[in-house]
């Protein structure tokens, strides 16, 4: 006979006292589950286990509770956006970076009642609206609807006590400065030319992977992980045929690695850590060597904790050949997102350079996205022509306004000036380029004389 046949003859009130254990062991664990979640209202929070806020981050966005319940307090914050972020409560502390689909805990400690002001750090995601703030109260104060009833702050969205005028002046007064002069200053040039040394019949390019200090925007600096101190890394130029050799020495406080996007190398060269190399770690160099054998647009960048090195800077063009078609000037925009804010070759609006052109003039741009999300870059007033994808010519040429770039493609597109004036050029997923504080990020403007 069955154990379950056994239990079916046992006495009803056996089975009836069996039940009723079950139910109260049941009760006892809902009861110790852990401390109070402060979902979306802030309130709860009990003596020695404290309030946990539940807080959700996204492009560009924060959703935080208006009301915490004061004593102890911590912060679980999940990111459900595509980029990076993190959250600092001012004068509390901050979480580390949190991936996309990640989350992170904020132990704020005792909380005293008062207003707290919250923001995402990475660059460029307070301009677009991820901060705001919240109260502290009591636990009697927020007892009743204040706590309950109110929904959560939201910080993105327009603020309907902002002064519109002062909006429209603020606006105004950053792009009256850029266009009347050279982009707002900073400190740091990324993507000049390195010009090699010769070994013989070989072209060596050498460069130092180091932590530095980048000035993103004005008066916004953060640690960038760089080659040869800048971002992006400096432009390596040469053409099909040539044989090079490009040395890295690691200073950088983890392992490394380059791999040469879109360039035909030979395997052992192609810098997948574990798949084609070992690791460069800490105070090592390496040498890479290869003849060149494919023309166009290409890039390098990091192979090793990719997800974090790229965004934080180690990234940079490698241009292989002459323009695919005749052209007057050239600019290579580099496209970043992540813990560097949203830039086009390292720096946010309005420490962007502009590309000017004279009339009639022919410019190629050679557009590289070393980014974790899509860009698609729209041009006011004129027309680009799309003359190569990926370093390949294209047989048959388009013509396009806006040109939806993804992680690692490259694309040379042709403007010829033939409509003067200056023209907003800039990322069209609008929160990287433009907020209530006006332009910033992803944004630059083509001046045609």
């Amino acid at each position: 006979m069955s154990a379950q046949d056994e239990f079916k003859k046992a006495p009803a009130w056996f089975i009836a006292g069996v039940s009723l254990v079950g139910m109260v062991l049941m009760a006892i664990i809902v009861l110790l589950s852990g401390p109070l979640r402060a979902q979306g209202t802030g309130s709860g929070g009990g003596a020695g286990a404290g309030t946990v806020v539940d807080v959700s981050e996204k492009d560009f966005k924060i959703t935080i509770p208006e009301k915490v319940t004061a004593g102890k307090v911590s912060f679980q914050v999940a990111n459900t956006g595509p980029s990076v972020h993190d959250l600092e409560v001012t004068g509390v502390g901050k979480t580390d970076t949190i991936a996309a689909g990640a989350s992170a805990t904020l132990n704020a400690g005792q909380l005293e009642p008062g207003t707290y002001k919250f923001r995402c750090t990475i660059a460029g995601h307070e301009a677009a609206g991820m901060a705001g703030q919240f109260e502290v109260v009591k636990g009697s104060d927020s007892a009743g609807e204040g706590a309950q009833g109110t929904p959560a702050a939201d910080s993105a969205g327009a603020d309907e006590s902002i002064d519109w005028q002062a909006m429209d002046a603020q606006h105004k007064e950053v792009v009256d400065a850029f266009l009347s002069g050279p982009p707002a200053q900073t400190k740091g040039k990324g993507g000049e030319d390195l010009q090699p040394r010769m070994e013989g019949d070989t072209k060596v390019f050498e460069m130092t992977a180091e932590v530095v200090d980048w000035e993103v925007a004005p008066g916004k600096t953060v640690k960038a992980w760089t080659y040869n101190g800048a971002v992006p890394g400096p432009t390596l130029r040469a053409n099909k045929g040539d044989h090079v050799k490009v040395i890295l020495h690691n200073s950088l406080p983890e392992s490394t690695s380059i791999h040469f996007h879109g360039l035909i190398t030979p395997n052992a060269q192609d810098g997948v850590t574990f798949v084609t190399q070992d690791p460069i770690r800490p105070g090592e160099t390496y040498t890479y060597e290869f003849t060149l054998e494919n023309e166009g647009s290409h890039m390098y960048h990091s192979h090793h904790n990719s997800a974090e090195q790229v965004p934080l800077g180690l990234l940079g063009a490698f241009i292989v050949g002459p323009p695919p078609v005749p052209v007057d000037q050239e600019y290579t925009e580099i496209l970043t997102d992540g813990p560097l804010g949203f830039g086009i070759n390292g720096k946010g609006f309005p420490a962007t350079a502009p590309i000017v052109a004279q009339p009639g003039q022919r410019t190629l741009v050679r557009f590289m996205n070393e980014g974790l999300i899509i860009h698609p870059m729209h041009l006011h007033g004129q027309t680009m022509q799309v003359v190569a994808k990926d370093g390949n010519k294209l047989a048959v040429p388009y013509d396009i306004d806006t040109l939806n770039i993804a992680p690692g493609e490259r694309y040379d597109v042709v403007v010829t000036n033939s409509n003067p004036g200056a023209w907003a050029f800039h990322c069209h997923i609008l929160s990287h380029a433009e907020s209530a504080a006006g332009l910033h990020g992803m944004t630059t403007v083509w001046v045609n004389k």
